[in-house]
This record gives C-alpha cells, sequence and structure tokens, in this order.
C-alpha cells in the first residue's frame, strides 16, 4: 500500500474488494437501497443492516488498527471500535468541506454504485486547491483523521445518485 502525501496522508486502493464479493456488495447494496430510502431524501446514512449478505461483504476487508500504522499522524486513541455504513444521496447535492467528527480515527470510503459520478475532493490547509479523488466503483479512499489538516467535500450531481460503503475506526462514545 502507497501513501499518497498531498495534500495530506492518504492511500487509494482500486479493487479495494474481491470482484465476486463486489459483485454481490453491490446489489445488496442497491437492494437495500431501494427498500430502505425515501426517493425525497437527498442524504441518508444507514448503520449496520439485518442484510447477512451485505454485512459478510463489507466485513471481509474490514478496516483494522494494523492499517494505522501506515499513518504516524492520526488522533489519539485509548481504544478503536469499528463503524460501517451504506451512504445514499440523491443529487444534487454538495456536501460542504469539512473534517472528520471528532470521533474519528480512521476512514475507508469505498464508491459502490453507479458506474460514473463524482468523486472526492481533498484540500489544503487553506482549503483550497482540491485534488479530486476519482469515482471508480469497488476503489477506496483510505485516511486518517488528522484535525485541521484532512479537509474534503464531495458532491452529486443533479439527476443521479451516489452509494458509498464507509467504514471507521473510531473512539468509542462516552456511553459506550
Amino acid at each position: 500500500m502507497v501513501i499518497i502525501d498531498k495534500p495530506w496522508p492518504h492511500m487509494v486502493i482500486e479493487n479495494y474488494y474481491d470482484s465476486d464479493v463486489f459483485k454481490t456488495l453491490r446489489k445488496e447494496a442497491k437492494k437495500f437501497i431501494s427498500n430502505n430510502v425515501d426517493k425525497d431524501t437527498r442524504k441518508q446514512a444507514f448503520p449496520e443492516p439485518d442484510n447477512k449478505a451485505l454485512q459478510d461483504c463489507i466485513n471481509s476487508r474490514p478496516l483494522t488498527e494494523d492499517m494505522l500504522l501506515q499513518f504516524p499522524q492520526c488522533r489519539e486513541y485509548d481504544s478503536l471500535r469499528l463503524f460501517w455504513e451504506v451512504n445514499f444521496l440523491i443529487g444534487p447535492l454538495r456536501y460542504p468541506i469539512h473534517d472528520e467528527s471528532s470521533r474519528k480515527v480512521l476512514s475507508c470510503v469505498v464508491y459502490v454504485d453507479p458506474d460514473a459520478n463524482s468523486g472526492t475532493n481533498l484540500y489544503d490547509e487553506d482549503k483550497r486547491n482540491p485534488k479530486e479523488i476519482a469515482w471508480k466503483p469497488n476503489t477506496a479512499l483510505i485516511f486518517p483523521a488528522i484535525d485541521g489538516v484532512t479537509w474534503h467535500d464531495y458532491s452529486c450531481p443533479k439527476g443521479s445518485y451516489r452509494v458509498t460503503i464507509n467504514q471507521f475506526l473510531e473512539r468509542p462514545r462516552s456511553d459506550e
């Protein structure tokens, strides 16, 4: 795995899931969305569904604490938990430039569906000079959460939709 340093440390991994796993994941994610999304909703994220096939696909390549060894810079943590979601957007939508929430330590976004869409823009510390990570199904963008550094945004064009699988290693909530 190769770390790309500009504008901040990240990895881009094509063919993240085995091709057969990805075919099943894509089919199950689309089925889950068609059964659970209000078509008028512009953005909806789902915690772990009761879909064993989808869970098995995602869990075939989970984020692990070992992956953090690739990134010497990240938020401090005492313990971590794995959380994942299926994320669905209906365009037009532009999620604003943001840093990861304070709980997140490592993030992985896998582009699922459709075949063509907008990827993720990575910004420098001044929130300028975007570098686009191109949308390509079964490509993963992995990055550590670094306060005030890992600025990014994403969008979905009018008349389109965007499905991603997002995995996070995060610090447990205080109520856990």
